[in-house]
């Protein structure tokens, strides 16, 4: 349940109040066709928010991934093959990668040389009203001289969008995946090969606009299963204590109070409910929390858009041993366009990460990063990514600075054949001796796309 002495009776009439109206948005979706995710009439500099209350603890993100025209001019972006109301949008993009530390370690760093293939289908609808997109992805690693971390990773996804009405919409996305954990996650149980994880996701929401105001209630469901790893003595290190259900509810409302300028509040509870009552450890991790936010959201005639809020959050745990997180909390992402070639995306966030380190709550992450993309010329782009994160373990004394840059450059010959190459460098400086790292990625990227 939600914890009571830190959240205020006002709030916890607008929370389940929200509750009620994501309920009946999820409820509603079933009986109608949805749209999916990838329109093309979707303006380019407009991203996603960014890591949810009850994200797993992670490497971190960049909100620029991709690979790619996507961010081309439209004279070199995919056609597709016409299947009537649809198009057939096939893909495959091969990397050759070199590591210099493949396993993520602070000392005796072991580097290689790894292949990525990754094709990938996509079925795109062409209705005058409405989408239902769907696609399929795999990840085929394999190493030069580390084959334990070959790999193949599988994720399917069907999206959609519904067009009630003028100013009323349903949207939702399930999401079915089969994958492993990075090397450079703070959850690598450090077997003798990456651990399996499988799971599903989804998000189911809509939104109404009247007048000056607008309203959007989401459904945020998650199913999260990980497998056991050997090691090299022979044992086995289980996972099953992190398999998973979360829920997210979230509602989000905005005013605009002159052109360009909106008062926005964002209310989200959450429950993250464990298979076993006890983790490895003795611990009970099962928990629910909210995040209450508020603040000002901009569309300034094209040029900047985004969100920067304020507010708090907490997450109480059945355990009484585990520290609860609870605090101010902090969303930002702006989106601006000085000119058509150039796109710049400053963010910033704190949030609540599940964890299975021994004794932690949670990992509690603030982070700060900028995202600039460049059109050198029509089949010419250029993107540089950098964030900055300090990462704490509650209930322990451990505090990490996690850093991260990447320059990307991609070159299309025509809208079907495209190269590009990367570098990427990641830094962990971790109170902890021995848990931080150091490495860097550089990439050569080959890729066709109908």
């Amino acid at each position: 349940m939600i914890p009571k002495s830190n959240l205020p009776p006002v709030v916890v009439r607008l929370l389940v109040a929200g509750l009620f109206v994501a309920g009946f948005t999820a409820s509603a979706l079933a009986d109608v066709q949805i749209k999916g995710a990838t329109q093309t009439d979707v303006d380019k500099r407009r991203t996603q928010s960014g890591a949810r209350v009850t994200a797993e603890a992670d490497s971190g993100g960049d909100p620029g991934e991709g690979m790619g025209t996507d961010h081309m001019s439209d004279s070199y972006q995919p056609k597709g093959v016409p299947l009537g109301n649809f198009l057939l949008m096939p893909k495959v993009v091969a990397d050759v990668n070199y590591v210099d530390n493949t396993y993520a370690t602070r000392t005796d760093a072991k580097s290689d040389l790894y292949t990525l293939i990754q094709p990938e289908v996509s079925l795109r609808s062409r209705f005058q009203r409405h989408e239902v997109n769907a696609r399929v992805q795999l990840q085929q690693y394999l190493y030069n001289r580390f084959e334990r971390e070959n790999r193949l990773d599988i994720s399917g996804d069907v999206s959609g969008r519904y067009d009630l009405a003028a100013g009323t919409v349903f949207d939702g996305l399930l999401q079915l995946y089969s994958r492993h954990e990075d090397r450079t996650s703070p959850d690598d149980a450090s077997g003798l090969r990456p651990t399996p994880s499988k799971g599903a996701t989804g998000k189911f929401g809509g939104q109404i606009e009247q007048g000056r105001f607008t309203v959007r209630a989401e459904v945020l469901p998650q199913r999260l299963t990980y497998e056991g790893v050997a090691t090299s003595v022979g044992t086995i290190i289980p996972n099953a204590d992190r398999n998973r259900w979360e829920v997210e509810g979230k509602v989000r409302t905005a005013y605009e109070m002159f052109p360009g300028y909106k008062a926005v509040t964002q209310l989200s509870v959450n429950t993250r409910e464990y298979d076993h009552t006890y983790d490895r450890g003795g611990y009970k991790r099962s928990s629910s929390g909210y995040r209450a936010e508020a603040g000002v959201g901009f569309d300034i005639s094209q040029l900047l858009r985004g969100d920067v809020l304020l507010g708090y959050l907490a997450q109480d745990y059945r355990d009484s041993r585990l520290t609860d997180p609870h605090g101010l909390s902090f969303y930002g992402s702006l989106n601006w366009t000085p000119d058509k070639l150039l796109v710049i995306v400053p963010a910033m966030e704190r949030a609540v990460g599940e964890t299975s380190s021994a004794g932690a709550s949670s990992l509690i992450r603030n982070t700060g990063s900028l995202l600039v993309k460049y059109e050198l010329a029509r089949n010419i782009v250029i993107e540089g990514y950098g964030s900055v994160s300090y990462e704490t373990l509650s209930g322990t004394s451990q505090s990490d600075w996690v850093e991260e840059g990447k320059l990307k450059a991609t070159y299309a010959f025509s809208p079907q054949l495209f190269v590009g190459t990367e570098a990427r460098i990641r830094n962990k400086d971790a109170t902890l001796y021995g848990s931080g790292y150091r490495q860097n990625t550089f990439t050569l990227r080959l890729g066709a796309q109908l």
